[in-house]
C-alpha cells in the first residue's frame, strides 16, 4: 500500500506557488505550493457560487492572498498564472 495522504505538520513554512489555474466556467482558482522540504498544499478560491453571482467572500480571500504573494498592496487586477514563482509564508495550525 502506499503512504498516501499526510498532513502538513504544525509550523511556519514558506511556500512557492508552482502552478495557478482559474476555471472561468465554474468560477474555481486552484493555487498549488510547495515548500523547502517538498510538502505540497493546494489553495482553492470559489469565486462564484452555484447561481453564477461573485462570491464576495472568496474573492476578498483571493486578493488578500495574491496582494500577499505579489507584495503589491495596491493592484487592482491579476491573471492567476502571474502568481507562479511567488512566494507566501502561512503558519499551519
Amino acid at each position: 500500500m502506499t503512504s498516501g495522504f499526510t498532513l502538513i505538520p504544525e509550523g511556519n513554512y514558506v511556500f512557492r506557488i508552482y502552478a495557478a489555474t482559474y476555471d472561468e466556467d465554474f468560477g474555481k482558482i486552484e493555487v498549488k505550493m510547495v515548500n523547502a522540504a517538498g510538502m505540497t498544499h493546494t489553495e482553492r478560491f470559489s469565486i462564484k457560487d452555484n447561481n453564477d453571482e461573485l462570491n464576495e467572500k472568496a474573492l476578498n480571500a483571493f486578493s488578500h492572498f495574491t496582494k500577499t504573494a505579489m507584495g503589491d498592496y495596491g493592484m487592482e487586477d491579476i491573471d492567476p498564472a502571474e502568481l507562479i514563482d511567488h512566494y507566501i509564508r502561512a503558519d499551519v495550525v
